[in-house]
């Protein structure tokens, strides 16, 4: 009889002995002469009887075999048995293979990411100091307007820049501060002599002046510089209490950085006005709730002391 996918029956014998009758002569049978001899009968028979129950294919009827009785009616596929480690083993490989591959295809893409996001913000820093370069040079020019206006904006800057840092704010909003301050005065580039060095304006030279705010920011944002200085420069000149300009923003509408900067701006103007810093102190006490934070104040007074 032709070797074939190995398939096999239980049964047990009289003595209690259990053997696997296959559709060839197994090494288990092969010296029973009872068995070899009706294993053609039997088996064959069998498969015509068989029915699938639970994926095994089930005897409908029970065939006997002198000496010997059936402890399951039932065809296994040995082959199939056999071969499932190796399929498993198979699957797992497949699996890791694939998932190897989507874990690399995303390694890469983050490291692709990180390279690229390295690139931009040295892109980035290389834009913001030739920016810084370039109104270095605008101040030049609007120093020769307006005498020691940039002592003034680099006072301005590191006073900023401390008093954030006093106030518990991280490097990069106190370095944000520092560049603010240094560009708070970039909007007045544009304005008329009599406008920049007058203190007693006129209604009409005011409302010109107050423009120099969203000149700047204009400016900053073009220079593109971190939006954060922009908008510090932008809102610097409002209010606590929402009468100041340009957008009559209050309280903590107003960015804590800008809020930060026009107590520090106002500190050094009257420092330059010959006032001391016991009267600046009661100045901003006054001026606390209404014109300026006043948190922002306290910390300040802190400073002046």
């Amino acid at each position: 009889m032709a070797k074939t996918e190995k398939k096999w029956y239980v049964l047990r014998a009289a003595s209690g002995k259990e053997f696997k009758v296959k559709e060839y002569i197994d090494a288990e049978i092969k010296h029973n002469p009872l068995l070899q001899a009706h294993v053609s009968q039997v088996v064959l028979p069998l498969e015509k009887h068989a029915s699938l129950r639970n994926g095994k294919r089930v005897i409908k009827e029970k065939i006997s075999l002198p000496g010997y009785v059936f402890v399951e009616a039932a065809l296994y596929g040995e082959g199939f048995v056999r071969r499932f480690p190796f399929l498993y083993i198979c699957i797992l490989g497949v699996a890791y293979i694939i998932m190897f591959s989507i874990q690399r295809y995303w390694v890469e893409k983050l490291q692709q990411h990180v390279i690229l996001q390295a690139r931009i913000d040295a892109e980035r820093a290389r834009l913001s100091e030739m920016s810084l370069k370039v109104i270095t040079a605008m101040y030049s020019a609007l120093s020769s307007k307006v005498p020691e206006v940039d002592l003034h904006c680099e006072q301005v800057a590191a006073l900023t820049q401390e008093l954030a840092r006093r106030m518990g704010l991280d490097e990069t909003a106190c370095r944000d501060g520092y560049y603010a301050g240094l560009l708070h005065e970039v909007g007045a580039v544009g304005l008329p002599d009599a406008v920049l060095q007058n203190r007693q304006l006129t209604e009409e030279q005011f409302q010109l002046y107050q423009t120099y705010v969203e000149r700047g920011y204009a400016i900053i944002l073009q220079l593109q510089i971190v939006d954060r200085v922009a908008e510090t420069v932008r809102f610097h000149r409002e209010w606590y209490d929402g009468t100041g300009y340009c957008t009559g923003l209050r309280g903590e509408e107003i960015p804590l950085l800008a809020r930060i900067l026009a107590v520090a701006d106002f500190t050094d103007r009257h420092r330059r006005w010959d006032e001391t810093d016991a009267e600046i102190a009661a100045t901003l006490t006054a001026r606390a709730g209404t014109e300026f934070d006043p948190v922002c104040v306290e910390a300040m007074k802190t400073l002046l002391q």
